[in-house]
């Protein structure tokens, strides 16, 4: 019983730490457990039809990572000549791409080498956008 009790504690923290919130709005991180991060909004994955961008009246970023911190993502929202989802990913120990798909279309970059980040990928903006960095 102490053992289940200590892995859903232990659990629920790793969950909680890989929660990043934007705006008031939740976005999930997700570990692919092959060294793939995805991120997402909560109503990208639970609702797909939601279309709402409520979110995005502004441009924003914010940084996540995974691996132990060997990686990073960052992702967003740019407005700065059209409305554009955004990401660009750093790892230290493994090659990596970036990669931006939302309801209109799919944006990666070039393959980056351990070390380096990539180049930051835009794509015009459209409903449920999802940012991936994968190995």
């Amino acid at each position: 019983m102490k053992k289940l009790i200590t892995i859903l504690l232990i659990t629920s923290v790793i969950i909680s730490a890989f929660s990043v919130s934007v705006n008031a709005y939740e976005f999930i991180v997700e570990d692919t457990g092959s060294g793939d991060i995805i991120l997402y909004t909560k109503g990208n994955r639970d609702n797909p039809e939601d279309t709402s961008d409520a979110t995005y009246s502004s441009a924003w970023e914010h940084t996540a990572t995974c691996d132990g911190g060997k990686g990073r993502i960052t992702y967003g929202f740019d407005t700065h000549l059209v409305n554009e989802d955004v990401v660009r990913t750093y790892h230290s120990t493994h090659n990596h791409q970036a990669v931006v798909t939302n309801s209109s279309g799919r944006e990666e970059s070039a393959s980056a080498s351990a070390g380096s980040s990539t180049e930051t990928v835009f794509l015009t903006h459209a409903a449920r956008p999802i940012w991936k960095l994968l190995r």
